[in-house]
C-alpha cells in the first residue's frame, strides 16, 4: 500500500514539474546525434558490461557519451567508467538528486536511450526532465512523457538485442527527408 502511494504521488510530483518546463524533443538519426546520454539499472554486472561496450561502440563512431547508471541498493559498486546514483539519493517521493544527477541532466543530449526493461521510477524521472531532443526507451503505454521514441518487445528481452534494436531503428530515422 505504501510503495503505491509513493509510486502515485512520484507521478503527481513529476507531471507538475513538466508542465513548468519548455523543451522541443524531436526525431534525430543516429549518424546526425553528436552527444548521446545512456541510462540504466546498474545493479546487474551483466548489465553493466554490456553499457560498457555499447557506449565504448558509440565513442568509437566518434559520440560523445555520457552514462548514468542507478544501483538500486545503498552501496556503490567499484565503477568508474560512467556516473552512479543510488537509493541514498532518492528522496521520499523517489526523485533522484545529487550531483551525478544533476551533472546529467544539464549535459545538452542529441539522443538520451533509455537501457532498461522493467520499471525504474527513477531514471524514468530523469528521462522525463531530460533536455535532450530525441529519448528513446521500451514501450510502456503510460510512459509517454518519458520517452519520445519506444520500441515495442519483451521487457525480459536481453539488453544486447534491445540496444541493437535501439541502434537499428535511430539509424533509419531519417528526420529531412520530408522538409
Amino acid at each position: 500500500m505504501l510503495k503505491s502511494v509513493r509510486k502515485l504521488l512520484h507521478r503527481q510530483r513529476l507531471h507538475t514539474k513538466l508542465k513548468s518546463i519548455s523543451v522541443t524533443h524531436h526525431a534525430i538519426a543516429m549518424d546526425e546525434a553528436k552527444r548521446i546520454g545512456i541510462l540504466f539499472d546498474a545493479t546487474s554486472g551483466d548489465d553493466r558490461q554490456e553499457i560498457e561496450n555499447f557506449a565504448e561502440l558509440l565513442r568509437s563512431h566518434d559520440k560523445k557519451v555520457l552514462v548514468l547508471g542507478f544501483i538500486d541498493s545503498n552501496h556503490t559498486h567499484d565503477i568508474h567508467n560512467y556516473l552512479v546514483f543510488t537509493k541514498k539519493n532518492l528522496n521520499w517521493y523517489l526523485e533522484p538528486s545529487g550531483d551525478q544527477v544533476n551533472r546529467f541532466l544539464e549535459e545538452p543530449l542529441d539522443i538520451l536511450i533509455n537501457a532498461y526493461g522493467k520499471e525504474c521510477l527513477p531514471l524514468e524521472y530523469i528521462s522525463a526532465l531530460s533536455p535532450a531532443k530525441c529519448r528513446v526507451g521500451v514501450y510502456h503505454q503510460d510512459k509517454t512523457c518519458s520517452y519520445d521514441l519506444m520500441i515495442n518487445m519483451n521487457r525480459e528481452a536481453d539488453l544486447g538485442f534491445f540496444l541493437n534494436q535501439i541502434a537499428h531503428f535511430l539509424n533509419l530515422i531519417r528526420p529531412h527527408a520530408y522538409q
